[in-house]
């Protein structure tokens, strides 16, 4: 169990948290779309910050930058996971698992939704801890975790 610790994004954080969602989704945005286009993800990213800035949290590890997570509670009570990204050298080491098994908890009362791309293995660990499908789209799936799973 790896000892981590929340914190609010600020403004200062705006290049990690692009390089971590890069290198986090680069390769499914390749698989998916043919490219990535530089100009476009960033427009992209700025729009994400804009919107989500408030909702997101940098990951810390023995005080070191790890990663980013966000969420935002929709307007039916359901908490949105919008995303949880680590660093390569923090993925495969159960600590996206305890952030989630942790976020599950603090969310235990209320239904959980997010989306994952199609190809990303990710989706194991959600339906191994209670999503199920329940939209299928082009390049992703929706999934909820029901509060009474």
């Amino acid at each position: 169990m790896t000892n981590y610790k929340l914190v609010p994004y600020k403004s200062e954080d705006y290049d990690f948290v692009y390089q971590v969602k890069k290198e986090a989704y680069q390769k499914y945005v390749v698989e998916n779309w043919g490219k990535w286009d530089e100009s476009d993800q960033r427009k992209y990213f700025d729009d994400f910050i804009k919107t989500f800035g408030d909702g997101t949290q940098i990951v810390l590890v023995d005080g070191k930058k790890a990663g980013f997570v966000n969420g935002e509670f929709l307007s039916d009570h359901t908490f949105e996971l919008g995303n949880i990204c680590l660093n390569a050298e923090f993925r495969g080491k159960g600590l996206g698992t305890q952030i989630l098994s942790d976020i599950i908890k603090a969310h235990q009362n209320k239904d959980i939704v997010l989306r994952v791309f199609k190809n990303n293995p990710a989706i194991h660990l959600y339906k191994r801890l209670g999503f199920e499908m329940t939209e299928e789209q082009k390049f992703h799936y929706q999934l909820k975790r029901s509060k009474n799973a």
